[in-house]
């Protein structure tokens, strides 16, 4: 029998795409199934790879056996079988699929194989004793096989061209985003200068999404909210991972972006605890705090009214019961959430010092450093801070909490 009668590794690999569209079509399904259910992130991901591999394995195995090929080598028509010509055992066809993950795990070599092979055998088909050949007989006709080959690469072209360029803006854009900074006075503006002439989208989401340690936590929002599609969606989860509060996935107007949204917060939340990122002690000791309006590198002054022009700073004063590092002195971290007066987070700072954060540890004490941000673009009225002061060496912490208000 010539190589002629034989599937070669084209006609095959057009069989492989309409089978794997088919599957993700069914993942994609399954997952937004999943996704609407109690499950938490992790239980949802792993219960969805298990069914898919399930659904798929069985999909293969009991389609080669029962019809001598998949859904996808039917249409093109294909037919496997064994030595004698003969549709394949459900043991055979069990043995080949998994004799597929070999052909894989050789970076693919097993089904290059195919190409030159003089039977077109690739090593799955060699471990199996399995041949794959083209039907001369078949219910689907040749001219419904070549509409769906065509159709079929039109798709494949179309998603790899789709996937190729959201790939070359995303990364461009977080690229670009890494080299040019936004300016500090005012960061918005600066976005919108350095977005306007590049993919708008990609853009803003690739600067809150790398660049926001320019941008305030109002001003994550802002950008967010005129952006769409998936890249608000990454734009949004970006601003949950600053603020750990699920609520800004309210943000997004889709129910599947929202409740993926959701189950990503609860997934984070449940890794720091896991991880033991916030087993911090309540063992620290902060004894005063000072607000007052940021001048360069000193919080001056003591107040509770501010006014959108200046920027306010937020100092701990003598924080004792540090725990001292293998080096004599103390490392910390700070952070800061400030609370609307209906209760809702409008600002968060983390600035993880981590172990530049240092003090001597002569006096026990924590002054000279704090948090700062302007108020400009604040609506007026009163707000609730918290300031929590890590101990990274002693796994202490302690939070001072207070309230001012922003007045015209």
């Amino acid at each position: 029998m010539g190589r002629e009668m034989y599937g070669g590794f084209w006609i095959r690999f057009i069989a492989y795409c309409i089978d794997n569209i088919i599957c993700s079509l069914f993942s994609l399904a399954l997952g937004t199934i999943l996704l609407y259910t109690p499950l938490s992130f992790w239980i949802t991901i792993l219960l969805q790879i298990l069914i898919c591999f399930v659904v798929y394995s069985l999909y293969e195995i009991v389609l080669t056996a029962r019809f001598g090929g998949t859904v996808g080598k039917l249409l093109v028509r294909l037919r496997v079988e064994d030595g004698r010509g003969r549709n394949l055992s459900y043991g055979k066809s069990t043995g080949r699929y998994f004799a597929k993950i070999i052909s894989g795990l050789l970076l693919g070599i097993g089904y290059l194989m195919i190409a030159w092979d003089r039977k077109r055998q690739g090593l799955h088909d060699k471990i199996a004793d399995t041949f794959v050949k083209k039907r001369t007989k078949s219910k689907v006709s040749k001219q419904v096989s070549i509409i769906v080959i065509v159709i079929a690469v039109l798709v494949v072209v179309g998603y790899i061209v789709y996937i190729t360029a959201q790939a070359v803006a995303g990364f461009t854009s977080a690229l670009y985003a890494g080299l040019h900074p936004l300016d500090k006075e005012n960061p918005l503006a600066s976005l919108q200068e350095h977005c306007r002439n590049r993919s708008w989208d990609a853009c803003v989401s690739a600067y809150v999404t790398f660049g926001n340690s320019t941008l305030s936590l109002r001003q994550m929002r802002e950008a967010c909210s005129q952006i769409s599609g998936g890249y608000r969606a990454a734009c949004v989860q970006a601003v949950v991972r600053n603020t750990g509060d699920a609520s800004d996935c309210g943000m997004l107007k889709s129910s599947y972006y929202r409740r993926q949204c959701e189950k990503s917060a609860a997934m984070l939340l449940s890794m720091r605890s896991f991880l033991g990122l916030d087993d911090y002690t309540p063992s620290l000791r902060i004894s005063r705090m000072q607000l007052g309006i940021d001048q360069g590198y000193l919080c001056v002054g003591n107040r509770e009214e501010f006014n959108t022009t200046e920027r306010i700073c937020l100092q701990p004063m003598d924080v004792g019961n540090f725990t001292p590092g293998s080096d004599g002195k103390y490392h910390f971290e700070m952070s800061l959430r400030i609370y609307d007066s209906a209760g809702r987070l409008v600002e968060v700072n983390e600035r993880p010092w981590g172990m530049d954060g240092v003090v001597s540890s002569r006096d026990d004490i924590l002054n000279g450093y704090y948090l700062h941000m302007p108020l400009q673009g604040w609506p007026l009225g009163n707000y609730t801070y918290q300031l929590t002061v890590y101990d990274e060496i002693g796994r202490k912490k302690d939070a001072a909490n207070g309230t001012f208000s922003v007045v015209a």
